[in-house]
């Protein structure tokens, strides 16, 4: 499994496990919780998932449901659907995001791969989520051309 191609996570508090789907329609499941997961993820690409976070915070003001940048040369970066402590929290790779569509009772994600899943969230909280991840691949891809500018 590439776990770049993995388009979203979540815990199963039945199994015990985190499932991850992938955008070859397969289903993995890893006996770690979603923040482990996530933590070792970041830690093969140089940094833990709470580095991750502070940079992520520093750079946007953000304090609640933070984004995790994974790795930057794949532009691999994972947002949570509601708090991360809570079981029923959902990793989504924005990359991945096709459209989100409004239901009775929350939304629903639509990925590139033309699976799709129903959140008990708004559709805001999924584009504002969208909307934190873009601003910061931008502001680090700016932030990087300049350090290089600088070394020139």
């Amino acid at each position: 499994m590439n776990l770049y191609n993995v388009y979203m996570f979540r815990y199963d508090s039945q199994k015990k496990c985190t499932v991850l789907y992938d955008l070859n329609h397969e289903v993995f499941e890893v006996d770690m919780l979603p923040y482990a997961f996530l933590d070792l993820m970041c830690l093969h690409h140089g940094s833990s998932m709470q580095g991750r976070i502070d940079a992520f915070k520093s750079m946007l003001k953000v304090e609640k449901k933070v984004p995790v940048l994974v790795c930057r040369y794949q532009g691999c970066i994972f947002f949570p659907t509601t708090s991360f402590m809570r079981e029923d929290c959902v990793w989504i790779q924005e990359k991945y995001v096709e459209k989100v569509t409004v239901l009775d009772h929350g939304c629903r994600v639509h990925f590139i791969n033309h699976q799709s899943v129903e959140l008990e969230v708004s559709n805001r909280v999924v584009y504002k989520q969208l909307k934190r991840c873009r601003m910061f691949l931008k502001q680090i891809t700016t932030n990087f051309e300049v350090v290089n500018l600088l070394d020139e």
